[in-house]
């Protein structure tokens, strides 16, 4: 007979990084359903007013994809590219924003490594189907081909 759950006692940490000092190390913390639904609402609110004023620019043709992503970039704050991993570490978006780019990095690949990414897409991707009847595109292949286009785009460029 299976044990049943009755608390959540569940590790609170996927693992840790070293900070470039050598010295100070920080805990990646576990994606939580609350960091889920805070990434959730910062993705639907904020996600959905950057979309509404970057519309133009990527429907804009005279432009290149690397033009029109630059454009769209600089249109940012800093703390709008960086409140995804200050919502992951629990901290505010100044305190994200000392960490240099390899502590970024290194934290994005605790987390890859210690969540099961392919069987969340694939479950977010059959839930879309069952309650909606709407098939999600394929993100692996949608995202191949966009580099592909992206480096066809660049060579073009280069060779002009």
């Amino acid at each position: 007979m299976a044990n049943k759950l009755k608390s959540l006692d569940i590790n609170e940490t996927l693992g840790s990084i070293t900070l470039s000092d050598g010295v100070t190390s920080i805990d990646v913390p576990r994606l939580d359903m609350s960091k889920i639904l805070r990434i959730v609402k910062f993705i639907g609110v904020d996600g959905l007013k950057i979309y509404n004023g970057a519309r133009e620019v990527l429907l804009n043709e005279e432009l290149t994809r690397f033009e029109q992503l630059a454009t769209v970039i600089e249109d940012l704050s800093e703390e709008q590219l960086i409140r995804v991993v200050a919502i992951i570490l629990e901290v505010d978006d100044k305190e994200a924003l000392k960490l240099d780019l390899n502590e970024v990095l290194d934290v994005l690949i605790v987390l890859a490594d210690n969540t099961n990414l392919d069987k969340t897409f694939t479950q977010v991707r059959a839930l879309a189907k069952k309650m909606f009847n709407v098939e999600l595109p394929d993100f692996k292949a949608k995202m191949q081909e966009m580099f592909e286009v992206a480096d066809e785009e660049l060579k073009a460029e280069m060779s002009a």
